[in-house]
């Protein structure tokens, strides 16, 4: 029992430094301006009334763990796409982020079949696309990447600078679609568009219906007909959102859903559709 209370003796009591204080210790990180914004950011628990101010848009400039637009649309909707080369237009760092950061995995059908994941493509603009415009190299980039890997279809993603310089990604992808044969598009998914990366999936996902979904008409065979489009992010998770439910007899593919979790909801509602 002595030697117990002895013990609680010794323990060291950790000073813990003022909640006020350690907000303008990390304010004190910042240009006086960013830092009047970032203030209403952090909030003392218990004590100020107002709340976070989170849906804000981006700060241009400001590294954080927070997603921009491009990183929704290009590495997170687009990313897991394996047959389809994705081309940032932007600088190198751009497209490093968008790339490795996800953890996307795939395995395609055959040794045949393409994939691009393993692949980071980027027009790594520089001083001089900044100034003179970067819509030649661009091109540059599109011809280098069809001759090299020959895809079916390839997608352009703009970032911060390409909307500041206003190069026209749409116009560059019109042209050469035409050139090349194949199928051709671009995203307007600048870094500072809207609050966060949400912005960047409602882009990417408009995209996808206006470029790529309806082209083909050729039926699939299958026991089911419901196309489920399923968004695999990090950390293993899995969203799916049902494009269309009736077309005939039903059939459904999901290549990326890995939660056993999901696949139960998934197959209940399969059940419920084939009763239907």
């Amino acid at each position: 029992m002595e030697a117990l209370l002895k013990e609680e003796k010794t323990v060291v009591e950790t000073e813990l430094i003022p909640p006020e204080k350690m907000k303008q210790e990390l304010l004190g990180k910042y240009p006086a301006k960013v830092a009047r914004r970032r203030s209403k950011q952090i909030v003392i628990k218990d004590r100020d009334a107002e709340e976070i101010q989170a849906n804000v848009r981006t700060i241009p400039g400001i590294i954080s763990q927070r997603g921009c637009c491009y990183a929704g649309c290009k590495g997170v909707v687009l990313g897991p796409t394996r047959d389809i080369i994705n081309l940032t237009h932007g600088p190198v760092g751009c497209g490093f982020y968008s790339w490795l950061t996800r953890r996307n995995q795939t395995k395609p059908k055959s040794p045949d079949d393409h994939n691009f994941m393993t692949y980071c493509f980027t027009t790594d603009m520089q001083e001089q696309e900044i100034v003179f415009g970067g819509e030649k190299k661009l091109k540059q980039a599109i011809q280098e990447a069809y001759d090299t890997f020959k895809p079916k279809a390839i997608g352009i993603f703009a970032t911060c600078p390409v909307g500041l310089i206003g190069d026209d990604v749409h116009s560059v992808a019109r042209e050469m679609k035409e050139k090349l044969g194949i199928n051709i598009f671009a995203f307007s998914c600048e870094g500072y568009k809207g609050v966060s990366q949400s912005a960047g999936h409602h882009i990417a996902n408009n995209g996808i219906f206006k470029h790529v979904i309806g082209l083909d008409d050729t039926v699939k065979e299958g026991k089911y007909k419901i196309n489920l489009l399923g968004e695999y992010n990090i950390g293993n998770g899995v969203s799916v959102w049902i494009a269309s439910i009736r077309s005939g007899t039903k059939s459904t593919c999901w290549e990326n859903t890995t939660s056993a979790a999901t696949r139960l909801r998934l197959n209940a509602y399969l059940i419920n559709a084939e009763s239907r």
